[in-house]
């Protein structure tokens, strides 16, 4: 693999992780949340109940900044780019457990990056799909319908939806509660063992909000075997911070913001001696709600 199209790979890995740094728990591979401390009194549990026939229009807004080293190429220097991102969001059913299903479909995105900050319009627009989730906020499905998306794109698409909440415990909580979720974030040829550390600040009017912290945990991979390249991960540093202000009769939180560090260094051969990337991610996430028509 060229030197060029791994930083391609791997920059837009990155990406996806800047703009979609949230955690959910999946259930289909035993990953949990854990509840470490049950926070203030009183406590309740904490439920999504959108409104059912209602959209939800989100709206994405991430820069980042990319700097690439693989001598004895030249080092381009910093990479800056921005995206914009935007799609609705339209609950369809909530069943007698909670479980929600939601309509999702990408409205428009923007990204503009590159050494001549090249504007670019994505493949993703016009991309519909169904996504279900619990009523604590977990999604566990999320299935786009066929399209013209390549793998990357369906892909970037598929985890960005599963990150768009933040899952709570099962258990009754209060002010200061503090829960955990490990998570796998697939990243093209990464992924990522995560764990976030989340806590409630507080509940009011209808409105939770929430900080987390997430950092790399062992377990993570690299795989360049489809491509036919033999390499090793000798340096993965991943940490980001997010807070949440989470209605909770939508989907979406009315706002989120994220902030991301990024580290990888990658050693091998064919042209793999040695790769280094950095990168810095800020996106926030706003949404806003009309009612049944």
């Amino acid at each position: 693999m060229s030197g060029p199209t791994l930083r391609s790979k791997l920059g837009h890995a990155g990406v996806v992780f800047g703009m979609t740094l949230a955690v959910r728990a999946d259930a289909a591979n035993g990953r949990a949340v854990t509840l470490i401390s049950p926070g203030e009194a009183p406590r309740k549990q904490v439920r999504l109940a959108p409104v059912v026939g209602s959209t939800e229009r989100v709206t994405v807004e991430g820069e980042s900044t990319a700097t690439f080293s693989m001598p004895p190429m030249p080092n381009p220097g910093p990479q800056h780019g921005t995206s914009h991102t935007i799609f609705d969001l339209r609950p369809t059913a909530v069943d007698a457990d909670g479980a929600i299903t939601a309509t999702l479909e990408v409205i428009a995105v923007v990204q503009v990056g590159g050494p001549r900050g090249r504007r670019e319009r994505s493949a993703l627009v016009g991309a519909t799909g169904t996504l279900t989730l619990t009523s604590g906020g977990a999604i566990t499905d999320v299935e786009l319908a066929p399209g013209d998306l390549d793998d990357a794109e369906d892909a970037s698409l598929v985890e960005a939806a599963r990150r768009m909440t933040t899952p709570f415990p099962r258990e009754p909580i209060g002010p200061g509660a503090v829960w955990t979720v490990e998570d796998v974030l697939d990243l093209a040829v990464l992924r990522v063992a995560l764990v976030t550390t989340c806590r409630l600040v507080s509940v009011e009017d209808g409105v939770a909000t929430i900080t987390s912290k997430t950092v790399s945990s062992d377990g993570t991979e690299l795989s360049l075997a489809d491509v036919g390249v033999k390499a090793k991960l000798t340096e993965l540093t991943l940490r980001g911070t997010s807070t949440w202000t989470q209605p909770l009769n939508a989907i979406a939180p009315s706002q989120h913001t994220a902030q991301g560090r990024y580290e990888i260094a990658v050693k091998g051969r064919k042209g793999l001696i040695p790769f280094k990337l950095h990168l810095e991610t800020d996106a926030i996430t706003r949404a806003s709600s009309a009612p049944p028509a």
